[in-house]
């Protein structure tokens, strides 16, 4: 199986030559000076995605033999770095790479990579680091838990007091992950843990790290960039991040440090260009696959005359910066569109500084001195914040309205039920149509305009009476999702809606029958020339049960009334093809309405 032992950013032991590690004790050839020197400019001149070759260094005599070891084996100590970043302005070069081992069976193995050794003047100089992970092939975990760090946090030292920022991690099975400070073991034989007045905790479910500044405000510290290790857990496995503190005094010109906001993306989505600048103060942004996000940063800085940048973290595959917009403020677009391999939890941590990270230092020259470092103006950072995005896959779409799944209507009677779908993706779009053939004299009209939203509207006539079927839309997306919902109308027999003006003896002449009919079925009526209210409803018939023996004749007979009455009354009630004298024996049990002295079509007497 394949698994991330650490990470670690800060590629100061990158090599030109294969061979082993060319230092003794703890310090470091001239000629393995100049060999990073010659690499540091190649990488600068070449830029991104530039194929490195490195050797693990073991550290000396202490650590002996390969610095890549599994529980079960050891793995070559020869490794590639894909370069997906130069900074000169920081001298760090970031980069990945990939280790890939075959486990012989399942259980736990530890990992760990030793590298040794940085070499950038004052940054972490001559010390070794130490990555780990735990890897358990019998347990649900997708892989270690990855980490989305800078190489270097910069805090205000011009001030006193406990800053905090995140350390973000997050597991690739989406299982929740804790966080504790490293170990002494994990900080390597070179490295030594700071001190913890001034590193103080981590938060073990956030991740926020807590710094206290106070010695560097007062001037009697004497830690200079803190060496900060820390763990990240979840299901039973644990992976280490390496990274450097560094403390900000106050600059000449340059008394502030650069502010930075983070902003959500634009409308439709919830957050609605959300702007924040506190840790954590930025909700999950979700996204979902296939559909293109934009994120930003805005960078403002106090001092007169400064303009302000920005850096990042690795960026996830096919994420990209636009081009800088203005100067001070500053504004900075990233966008991405997700791909089914990044479904999970991700993070892009952002920071503003007051200096062009690319175009100020000067280089080294190829001749000068072995330990020579990029030269460049002294500059302030701003403290990391990071946008938490959560990769869903791409919905089908829902019906908000209606929430009924039947109804009962009448003849006679409008029927208005307003459909509406939405799609739990932000960024996709919803379209409502009709699914099936829907009844004689309906329609769907949209409403304001809205493509997700329709009225469907109908008024059964008198040939409605016990129709009963389904009635179904369908939402479709952008992607071709769609989801259907019907919805069982049944008009109800024997039942006529009011409509204004309506009275027993212009209903009984529709149905071809006559006002003393019907006063007789809605006995409740004072007289015939009852007034009728609008919407109330009248019976037009009564309930006579079908036996086996009948047939339509007989009722036409029996009733006084025709064929054409049963069948208007009783939608597809009688059989398809049954003659007059057929038996509907079929049709046993079920009730048909039946309105006695009626002939459709005819003006009835008294």
């Amino acid at each position: 199986g394949r698994d991330r032992v650490g990470e670690v950013s800060i590629w100061d032991d990158l090599m030109e030559t294969h061979g082993p590690s060319e230092h003794e004790g703890d310090h470091l050839s001239a000629e393995r000076l100049a060999a990073v020197a010659r690499l540091h400019r190649r990488l600068r001149d070449a830029g991104q995605g530039v194929q490195a070759r490195g050797a693990l260094q073991g550290g000396g005599e202490r650590d002996g033999g390969p610095a890549a070891q599994v529980r079960d084996g050891e793995l070559t100590a020869r490794y590639d770095v894909t370069v997906l970043r130069v900074d000169p302005l920081q001298d760090l070069v970031v980069g990945v790479t990939e280790f890939v081992h075959d486990y012989p069976s399942a259980g736990a193995y530890d990992v760990q990579l030793t590298l040794c050794c940085r070499v950038a003047g004052t940054q972490n100089a001559l010390r070794s680091t130490l990555l780990q992970t735990s890897v358990n092939l019998t347990g649900s975990a997708l892989g270690s838990p990855a980490f989305s760090m800078l190489p270097l946090v910069s805090l205000d030292a011009a001030m006193g007091g406990v800053r905090r920022f995140r350390v973000p991690a997050a597991d690739s099975g989406g299982a929740p992950v804790s966080f504790a400070l490293g170990t002494t073991a994990q900080y390597g034989y070179r490295s030594v843990a700071p001190p913890s007045a001034i590193i103080q905790s981590i938060d073990p479910e956030t991740g926020i790290l807590s710094v206290n500044t106070t010695c560097y405000y007062v001037g009697n510290c004497t830690h200079g960039d803190l060496n900060v290790v820390v763990q990240a857990m979840s299901g039973g496995i644990t992976s280490t991040a390496d990274f450097i503190v560094r403390m900000q005094p106050p600059l000449p010109g340059a008394s502030h440090i650069p502010a930075l906001n983070l902003i959500a993306p634009p409308l439709p989505s919830p957050l609605n260009s959300l702007w924040t600048s506190g840790v954590m103060e930025m909700p999950v942004v979700e996204v979902y696959v296939g559909f293109p996000v934009e994120l930003r940063v805005r960078g403002t800085d106090s001092d007169p005359g400064q303009a302000v940048f920005f850096e990042f973290s690795v960026l996830p595959a096919g994420a990209v910066a636009g081009e800088l917009q203005g100067t001070n403020p500053a504004l900075q677009a990233l966008t991405w569109t997700p791909s089914e391999a990044q479904l999970g939890r991700q993070f892009i941590c952002a920071g503003s500084l007051d200096l062009n990270p690319v175009s100020v230092c000067t280089p080294c020259p190829d001749s000068g001195s072995v330990e020579c470092a990029p030269t460049c103006p002294q500059h302030r950072r701003s403290e990391p914040r990071c946008f938490e995005i959560d990769v869903k896959d791409n919905p089908a779409p829902n019906f908000a309205l209606p929430t009924i799944t039947a109804l009962n209507a009448y003849m006679n009677e409008q029927i208005e039920l307003e459909v509406r779908a939405e799609d739990g993706n932000w960024a996709d779009s919803v379209t409502v149509g009709v699914h099936n053939v829907h009844p004689e004299g309906s329609s769907i009209q949209p409403i304001n305009g809205f493509a997700d939203r329709v009225m469907f509207m109908w008024k059964p006539q008198r040939s409605f009476g016990g129709w009963s079927d389904d009635v179904c839309f369908r939402a479709s997306d952008l992607s071709g999702k769609e989801t259907v919902l019907c919805i069982r109308i049944t008009v109800v027999k024997c039942m006529w809606n009011v409509g204004l003006g309506d009275t027993l003896d212009s209903i009984a002449t529709m149905l071809g029958s006559n006002y003393v009919q019907l006063w007789a079925l809605n006995v409740e009526k004072d007289s015939p020339d009852a007034v009728l209210r609008e919407n109330e409803k009248v019976r037009i018939g009564h309930s006579y049960q079908v036996r086996a023996t009948d047939n339509v004749r007989y009722l036409s007979v029996q009733f006084a009334t025709t064929r054409a009455t049963l069948e208007m009354l009783n939608y597809n009630a009688i059989p398809s093809g049954a003659g007059d004298k057929d038996p509907l024996a079929m049709i046993a049990g079920t009730d048909m309405c039946i309105l006695p002295h009626s002939c459709v079509g005819a003006v009835a007497t008294q």
